[in-house]
């Protein structure tokens, strides 16, 4: 594929459509760096990106939401499922914080944080 043959996907049109910071990501996500990304086969993915990010910003906003709205409650006061529910996602929060430490740190393997991350989000 490529623009000046007329057969590829304009770039601009992507970007007009998802905006710049959904197709970075989505360059990021889909392959390492030293590969070439079929944008044709590839396309449907750039909406479950931009979901992604949409779900972000909802889960961050809601946090903010829910620290401004008064005191937090005591772990204590929690039911046994609740605390069952806290400790697995406390361990899944370590678990990939680690994992994306030693992506970036060693290999730089973006698309696998990336992947982590969107995991994690989904936990919570």
């Amino acid at each position: 594929m490529s623009k000046s043959k007329y057969n590829g996907i304009e770039p601009e049109d992507i970007i007009q459509k998802y905006g710049i910071d959904t197709v970075r990501l989505y360059i990021l996500f889909t392959a390492p760096p030293e590969q070439d990304i079929l944008w044709e086969a590839k396309t449907d993915a750039i909406p479950g990106v931009l979901r992604w990010q949409t779900r972000i910003w909802h889960l961050a906003t809601k946090f903010i939401e829910a620290r401004n709205s008064g005191p937090l409650p005591s772990p204590h006061l929690l039911n046994q499922k609740d605390k069952l529910n806290a400790k697995h996602i406390w361990t899944q929060k370590n678990f990939t914080v680690s994992e994306v430490t030693e992506y970036f740190l060693e290999d730089y393997l973006f698309n696998g944080i990336i992947s982590r991350l969107m995991g994690l989000s989904n936990i919570l």
